[in-house]
């Protein structure tokens, strides 16, 4: 009995230490606005630790070392996107990446440096970008109705069963 009182705690304290990583540093998903031959727009989620303050959160296109560092290629078009840290309008932050120039390489492999008073953070992120078009239409709600809600259809009755 006293060898799983051990073992107990090691797996609460193994519980608290993973509840603690949830609200840690990190990047979300990314979300591309553009398309290709365009400049690069887009969105990544950002998660922060309580001990972290927004504004001084760094966030910047890793350096060609650390690509190397990680064996991905560096593409000279990455020297022209910046990334800021900015707040939704609900207080969430998040990191918009912008290109000075456009995109004309369909496949583009980014590697995000997160530099925080809690520590560094690399991610990285590879996605193609669709030509001009190519994407569905996005669907935009009408901030009013513009004509009243049609009642439901009723459901068709089943047949009588022979």
């Amino acid at each position: 009995m006293l060898r799983q009182k051990p073992l107990v705690v090691s797996l609460v304290l193994a519980g608290l230490i993973a509840a603690s990583d949830v609200s840690a540093l990190g990047l979300g998903r990314l979300n591309v606005t553009t398309a290709l031959g365009q400049p690069l727009v887009a969105e990544v989620d950002l998660s922060v630790a309580p001990g972290d303050d927004v504004d001084s959160i760094r966030v910047n296109v890793a350096s060609p070392a650390v690509y190397r560092a990680a064996n991905v290629e560096y593409q000279g078009v990455l020297q022209t996107v910046r990334a800021q840290v900015l707040r939704r309008p609900n207080g969430t932050p998040y990191v918009r990446l912008a290109s000075s120039q456009s995109i004309n390489d369909p496949y583009l492999d980014i590697l995000l440096e997160v530099n925080s008073s809690t520590g560094r953070l690399v991610r990285e992120y590879v996605f193609l970008l669709d030509p001009p078009g190519a994407a569905a239409a996005q669907t935009i709600e009408p901030a009013q109705p513009a004509r009243p809600p049609m009642a439901p259809l009723s459901a068709p009755t089943p047949a009588p069963a022979p």
